[in-house]
């Protein structure tokens, strides 16, 4: 067997530099099968006896024929030739051998057998022997085991062959060098996206690459509370924060806007589409090109385009500039007709018709009285104040009286109060009559 070790080691040695490239190991702490020391020629004996399971040998003298002395991790073969031979591992310090592995099996070099495990005299014959490191390198070369340290080459190699074996640098290179950049069509190498980039319109970048641009989340959110350039992301409920819009700023309406909840306009505003409000509208100074409302009421001076006005709204003539509204004219033109009968008992005047008119101007007002068991009294009212002749009457049958002029405004209430002399008073065809445009510009409320 001694003969056999240097021819061994040097096979060895070519076995390992052909599968791996490396002309050097470098020892890094990793995870593996430990290969022994393989010197070429070592010889001893047993200072004392050992027992089948003893986990420590002592060694006559520990000397390397040529000089030297062995230290570290080796395997030993014990009573060589014998029928209680034994391969044995463990680590040596000095003459001690501790840490034994025993029982050896020769399959693999590395697994304990119990069978294999004997009792040796003092005395002894110990060899170092290469068997157990040729059965570990032909383990891990075959990819049954794995190697304890890294494996590194003395110096840059750029692999030629499909079968070489990469480096680091290698590889690192390749994952940049060997990837297209990404486009429409092709995935690829992405660059991340400044926020300078984010807002330009350029598709790749102008640093170091020329790939593509990617947005980060970095300058994605859903809440912005530092203003800057940033990638708008919906809320938990699909919605965008209103933060994202700057709300003083002036906007210009273009198309058809329907608002149905309040709205409150305090700015100058022009809207040159079609505004349209089912509900509540407070605005300050503005400009309407077409505007349909269910209910309009004007506080402040409007100035109209000479369209007129449909729909109800309640109007002053006098703060209208170029609307085709000439005001109300006491006329014999019918407006508003509020003919039910009504009747008291009450001694003081009472409120028995009310009719509104959306328009200012003179209105004349004619009624009916009438009395049973007494007489009947009657008198025009605007707005809750009387503004016309008391008339009165002692008849069983109609009468009817006429106010020619009754000055009114827009949104005034043109009532009727009766009240009775004795016995009850009745009054009917309430009517207000006058001259104007097209408005709607009355409405009963009570008939």
């Amino acid at each position: 067997m001694k003969n056999l070790i240097t021819p061994t080691a040097i096979f060895l040695t070519a076995l390992i530099l052909t599968f791996s490239s490396v002309s050097y190991f470098k020892t890094q702490p990793s995870v593996g099968i430990a290969l022994p020391q393989a010197v070429g020629v070592f010889e001893t004996s047993l200072q004392t006896g050992i027992t089948s399971t003893a986990t420590t040998m002592t060694l006559t003298a520990n000397s390397i024929r040529g000089g030297g002395s062995l230290s570290g991790f080796n395997c030993f073969s014990v009573d060589e030739g014998s029928s209680n031979a034994e391969v044995i591992c463990g680590t040596v310090s000095g003459t001690t051998v501790s840490g034994l592995t025993r029982g050896i099996t020769y399959e693999d070099g590395e697994t304990e057998v119990a069978g294999n495990k004997y009792s040796h005299r003092r005395g002894a014959s110990i060899k170092i022997t290469d068997f157990p490191i040729i059965q570990r390198l032909k383990a891990q070369n075959n990819g049954d085991s794995t190697f304890v340290n890294q494996l590194q080459y003395e110096s840059y190699l750029t692999p030629t062959d499909d079968a070489d074996i990469i480096s680091k640098k290698y590889a690192d290179d390749l994952a940049i060098a060997g990837s297209p950049d990404a486009s429409l069509t092709v995935k690829g190498l992405v660059e991340m996206s400044s926020q300078a980039g984010m807002a330009s319109t350029s598709v790749a970048g102008t640093g170091d690459t020329t790939a593509w641009l990617a947005l980060s989340a970095t300058y994605a959110t859903s809440t912005p509370t530092i203003r800057g350039l940033y990638v708008p992301v919906s809320e938990n409920d699909g919605y965008l924060s209103q933060l994202w819009t700057r709300l003083s700023d002036a906007y210009t309406w273009t198309g058809a806007h329907i608002f149905s909840s309040t709205v409150d306009i305090s700015g100058a505003t022009t809207l040159t589409g079609l505004f349209s409000s089912s509900a509540t509208s407070t605005m300050a100074t503005t400009t309407v090109t077409d505007l349909t409302a269910t209910d309009i009421t004007f506080s402040g001076s409007i100035t109209g385009d000479g369209s007129l006005l449909t729909g109800n709204p309640i109007l002053d003539a006098t703060n209208m500039t170029n609307i085709p509204l000439l005001g109300a004219t006491a006329s014999d033109t019918l407006q508003a007709s509020a003919d039910t009968e009504r009747n008291t008992t009450s001694d003081p005047y009472v409120k028995l018709k009310e009719t509104r008119v959306n328009i200012t101007g003179t209105v004349r007002v004619k009624f009916s009285l009438k009395q049973s068991g007494g007489s009947a009294y009657g008198k025009v009212y605007v707005n809750g104040i009387a503004v016309g002749t008391e008339q009165n009457t002692s008849s069983a049958t109609y009468v009817e009286y006429t106010e020619t002029s009754i000055s009114v405004g827009a949104g005034d209430l043109v009532q009727i109060y009766v009240h009775r002399g004795t016995g009850t008073a009745y009054t009917n065809n309430f009517r207000v009559y006058f001259t104007e445009g097209s408005l709607d510009t009355s409405t009963v409320i009570t008939n």
